[in-house]
């Protein structure tokens, strides 16, 4: 039925090797952050750069974290530059030259480098200033961090990486808002996403809330779907406007931000004494709290995957309900497998811990089951 999925050898090859370089990022951040840590080289740098901003707190906050954050960044560029780069050039999946991923890493990490030393010193001051309550601020802070982010990403972070056009008028684009209307959604634009000067992969996405919300394509997708499947591609995304998925996903992580910190502030009564610091919010154990987030994200990987999954498999089932075409939807999930060179059938365990789509193989499934 429809196109047949390519011979998953190469999907699986692929596949494998992310995995492993995903393990071994993580193993090399949580290694060299327990080096940093019980080395004693975080307790000098923090008493060399106390002494250079002649101990302002806030000066040597913002030292510390813009210096910790580049070490790390730099350190394991090499890994970062062989996932992304090399690895994407040898299973063609990337267009991309050294050149422009050289300027894309430095936008990276000049966006990753603000975000982290303005959160970072932020949580540092509510440690400090709220030695009991600090975890019920946090939580707030990181709600209003989501919203605020989820506000601005469409017309503010996406177009300093990827160029951002209205889609062409035409009969695609009127099918397209007509399927919008229908699912009771305004949108003044559908955008085309231009990636193609980057990767040879397809997607889609419903991004932003309130007036940023859109719909993306990405350009890739004009050149081997048709109508009908694209169609089909904006209805999935039509149905997590519908789900309010974007909402429902950031109150599920405000949940779990609530727990992880509510646990941390358990730590806090042996961790500072572990450590030979004064409390949670001394610079010098600051390694230890990146260790300890680093780990309950990897401990909650595999809960917001499977409500991740949940979220996407009711997407699916709206797009089949709005467009009641199983075979469309076949040759979809066929040829989005073989040109993002999905696994089609992964082993149980990397879906349940490592996808946050159930396997092509799954929905495929569930379409030609209705």
């Amino acid at each position: 039925m429809g196109v047949p999925i390519r011979e998953c050898a190469a999907a699986k090859s692929y596949h494998r090797l992310k995995r492993r370089l995903f393990f071994a990022g993580f193993a090399a951040h949580l290694l060299l952050l327990l080096i940093f840590q019980f080395s004693g080289a975080s307790m000098r740098f923090s008493r060399r750069v106390s002494g250079v901003t002649g101990g302002a707190e806030w000066a040597d906050a913002v030292v510390y974290l813009s210096c910790f954050f580049s070490l790390f960044y730099f350190v394991l560029l090499p890994l970062d530059f062989y996932s992304g780069f090399v690895v994407e050039r040898k299973f063609s999946l990337s267009s991309q030259t050294l050149a422009h991923w050289v300027g894309e890493e430095g936008k990276k990490y000049a966006l990753l480098l603000l975000f982290f030393v303005s959160t970072g010193s932020g949580f540092l001051f509510l440690l400090k200033v709220f030695p009991d309550s600090w975890w019920v601020y946090a939580a707030i802070a990181w709600l209003c961090l989501s919203l605020f982010v989820a506000k601005i990403f469409p017309r503010l972070i996406l177009p300093l990486f990827y160029p951002l056009h209205p889609l062409s008028a035409g009969p695609l684009k009127e099918s397209l808002v007509e399927l919008c209307a229908r699912a009771r959604l305004p949108v003044k634009e559908i955008y085309e996403l231009v990636i193609s000067g980057k990767t040879n992969k397809a997607n889609a996405a419903l991004v932003g809330i309130g007036g940023s919300r859109r719909i993306l394509l990405t350009d890739t997708l004009f050149s081997r779907y048709t109508p009908l499947e694209i169609q089909m591609v904006v209805a999935h995304e039509l149905g997590h406007h519908a789900h309010r998925h974007i909402f429902r996903g950031i109150g599920f992580n405000l949940c779990l931000v609530f727990l992880g910190f509510y646990l941390l502030r358990g730590f806090s009564v042996f961790l500072p004494r572990f450590l030979g610091t004064e409390s949670l919010a001394d610079l010098t154990g600051f390694p230890a709290l990146v260790f300890l987030s680093l780990v309950g994200g990897m401990i909650i990987l595999p809960i917001q995957n499977i409500f991740s999954r949940r979220q996407e498999r009711e997407a699916d089932r709206y797009a089949l309900e709005k467009l009641p075409n199983k075979e469309v939807f076949v040759s979809l999930m066929k040829k989005l497998a073989d040109q993002n060179l999905s696994d089609p059938d992964p082993d149980p365990w990397v879906e349940f811990f490592l996808y946050d789509h159930p396997s092509i193989s799954k929905r495929i499934r569930t379409a030609e089951s209705r």
